[in-house]
């Protein structure tokens, strides 16, 4: 099973959504400072597994599923699908 520590919360984390309806599309844009994560900061040349989603709650009951790396189920718990993001200097 996944365990989801609730109690987590990272401090001065700022996100921005730009939306493009023209194109379908919309451009993320987060601000997460590493001091919110225990251990060493990641070396350049390290990569972490990662993924972001979004579930939009529709009015007529249908959701809409976003993914930053789409794991090809409605399960966003797929680690061997999650994107990789490598850290530079």
């Amino acid at each position: 099973g996944v365990h989801v520590d609730t109690r987590w919360h990272a401090n001065d984390w700022t996100t921005v959504v730009t939306e493009f309806p023209e194109l379908s599309r919309r451009c993320y844009i987060w601000r997460l400072p590493l001091r919110n994560f225990e251990g060493a900061p990641p070396a350049p040349g390290d990569v972490w597994l990662m993924n972001c989603y979004r579930i939009d709650r529709g009015r007529d009951l249908r959701d809409e599923y976003s993914a930053w790396s789409p794991t090809g189920v409605v399960n966003y718990h797929v680690p061997e699908r999650f994107g990789r993001l490598r850290f530079c200097e």
